[in-house]
């Protein structure tokens, strides 16, 4: 491929302050530098260093790294250009809503920050058992995940159009189904939701809203189209 003409992430200009989630033991004046080994899924070698702007997105990031240890989120201050992480902005959601970056200058840690409260522990499963279906879906789902065919990004649009309809329509604001969607893709995050043993909360609030019209299991089945993606997998 000819670099030159690879489409780059869009820098940012956000101020921050900026976090990193991690396991590991670190002080302040340390540098986090990309070409070591990633935290996550299969450990592959990493081209850039991660940085968030939100606390939640550094505590998940604290919560599923690999290691023995507790989870750590440190202030990171960049020595070098950041741009959105494609792993959740690369079309899969407009505006970068859980402010995540990458780079491939080090990062220094300005130091340790000790008031962060985790997830629940019910909520760290469902974010475990969430990954772990994934990785049975032969999804990484902390690397890249690529946006295929044409009518999987038309896919992919169509299950981020149900949040705005859902949240303009009947005002339900599906915070979690959308961070889904910007993380995974519209595609994964459906053979999440659908090839489950139990309805979502999602699908629980539109049903009691009696709009079951604007849920991703309406979305798949009132549409032949989408037959060609085989969202149900089992």
């Amino acid at each position: 491929m000819n670099m030159k003409n690879e489409r780059k992430p869009p820098r940012t200009s956000d101020p921050g302050p900026f976090y990193h989630g991690t396991k590991a033991d670190l002080k302040a004046g340390d540098m986090l530098e990309p070409g070591y080994s990633s935290n996550y899924g299969e450990r592959k070698k990493a081209n850039y260093t991660y940085l968030t702007a939100t606390l939640d997105a550094a505590t998940w990031g604290a919560e599923l790294a690999v290691g023995d240890g507790p989870g750590r989120i440190y202030r990171v201050e960049p020595t070098g250009p950041i741009e959105d992480d494609p792993n959740l902005t690369d079309k899969k959601f407009p505006g970068n809503p859980t402010r995540s970056y990458r780079t491939q200058y080090p990062l220094r840690v300005m130091g340790e920050v000790l008031d962060w409260e985790g997830h629940s522990p019910e909520e760290l499963k469902n974010m475990r058992d969430h990954l772990d279906r994934l990785k049975r879906l032969g999804i990484e789902a902390i690397n890249k995940i690529a946006m295929g065919s044409q009518l999987e990004q038309e896919f992919h649009r169509a299950m981020a159009n149900i949040y705005d309809r859902a949240k303009n329509e009947v005002g339900y604001v599906a915070t979690r189904y959308i961070q889904m969607v910007a993380e995974h893709g519209g595609l994964a995050t459906a053979k999440m939701l659908i090839n489950t043993d139990k309805p979502s909360d999602g699908y629980t609030a539109l049903w009691e809203r009696r709009r079951l019209d604007l849920t991703v299991e309406a979305l798949v089945a009132e549409d032949p189209k989408w037959k060609p993606l085989n969202v149900l997998v089992i």
